[in-house]
């Protein structure tokens, strides 16, 4: 087997060392930058070098392609050059990673014969393949699923990426979840003691699911496990502790296609969890996965625009009214002045009210990021 590197994240290492000290491997090549180069020269492993990425990714010598590349255009781009030659891709997901992105992967992969397989959370939290659905109780049999993960110090870099590897268990399991609720609690010096991550479904969902509590903890514990509780009152327990290698289970995942394409339902359903967690916490209420509410400012304005339109009618109204009742009636000249102020209010109103446009918060969570 031949295989192909592209990208510049260091979390690509490990992989790179058991794919250079495994004898199913006989050559590992790829066009390596960055990040990633600098931390392969660290540790002393090298590769051979490939002239550009898009050789490495479409090389007919190659029957695998690995996508370690930080941004999703780029990883999105080599992932389709490849599967376009022809090559099964094992692909990194990117820092700036998003639903879209594993949503751009399942489009590709239903283009093609190649497999596309994201070395998403399970693959690092498990020792085993037993999130495979075949192995675990069916979806009505769950009562419960319960995590319990460890944030590594420095928490400010790895708690991001442990939610993700929790979520992305969660979502292994098969349960559609709707609703996210996130929760933070602190201890007196400001720091972190955990995370609380409790998912279910929407009311509007109409779905029945077994709950999920995701707890994510801060301080030093060796009891990582995945625990799921059944209505016959059994607990399946799962150590979530990190492979000694991923190799043969991405080689049988590869080969398998209906378990390839559950792979990737279920990896983009666990980064539509993370999109939804990340908003909870900054909205500090329940979310639903699926619901794309729009922002203070373009509900605003959607609302500034529909009163506009209403008064525009009443003032064209208005002034026929004034007309008639000036000419049929003929009010003194202190009513005709009040009429005309009483015409005009609602106009003066509405401009008045376009001064409260820079107080609303932009707040779609397309953009939240960006303002944060």
């Amino acid at each position: 087997m031949q295989v192909s590197i592209v990208g510049d994240q260091p979390a690509a290492v490990s992989f790179v060392r058991e794919l250079l000290s495994s004898d199913d491997v006989r050559n590992v090549s790829g066009y390596i930058h960055g990040p990633l180069n600098d931390a392969l020269r660290d540790v002393q492993l090298s590769v051979r070098r490939v002239n550009n990425a898009d050789s490495a990714c479409a090389g007919e010598e190659f029957d695998a392609v690995v996508i370690a590349e930080s941004t999703a255009d780029e990883s999105v781009r080599l992932a389709r050059l490849a599967v376009q030659s022809g090559r099964d891709v094992w692909i990194f997901e990117p820092d700036d990673v998003s639903p879209a992105w594993a949503f751009e992967l399942q489009l590709l992969l239903d283009e093609t014969s190649a497999a596309i397989v994201p070395l998403c959370g399970r693959l690092r939290r498990l020792s085993s393949l037993r999130a495979n659905k075949s192995q675990l109780p069916p979806t009505s049999e769950i009562r419960q699923i319960q995590v319990d993960l460890t944030v590594c110090q420095p928490v400010n870099i790895n708690l991001a990426r442990t939610q993700r590897e929790a979520l992305d268990l969660v979502a292994t399991l098969g349960p559609v979840y709707t609703s996210v609720i996130a929760v933070d609690q602190h201890l007196p010096d400001g720091r972190l003691l955990q995370r609380t991550l409790t998912l279910g479904a929407s009311t509007e969902s109409g779905l029945a699911v077994p709950p999920s509590v995701i707890v994510l903890r801060t301080e030093d514990d060796p009891r990582d496990l995945l625990v799921i509780r059944t209505v016959r009152d059994e607990a399946i327990e799962e150590t979530v502790g990190p492979p000694d290698n991923i190799l043969p289970m991405l080689k049988a995942l590869t080969q398998d296609r209906p378990r390839v394409t559950s792979w990737m339902t279920s990896c983009a359903a666990s980064l539509e969890l993370e999109f939804a967690a990340q908003r909870s916490l900054k909205k500090r209420r329940a979310i639903d996965v699926h619901h794309d509410s729009g922002s203070e400012r373009s509900v605003f304005k959607s609302q500034m625009t529909a009163i506009g339109c209403v008064i525009l009618m009443l003032m064209m109204m208005g002034l026929v009214a004034f007309l008639v009742v000036a000419t049929v009636l003929d009010p003194p000249p202190a009513v005709l002045k009040w009429l005309r102020a009483l015409w005009i209010a609602p106009a003066v109103l509405y401009l008045l009210a376009q001064l409260l446009l820079p107080v609303a918060r932009n707040r779609s969570p397309r953009r939240e990021d960006e303002e944060n």
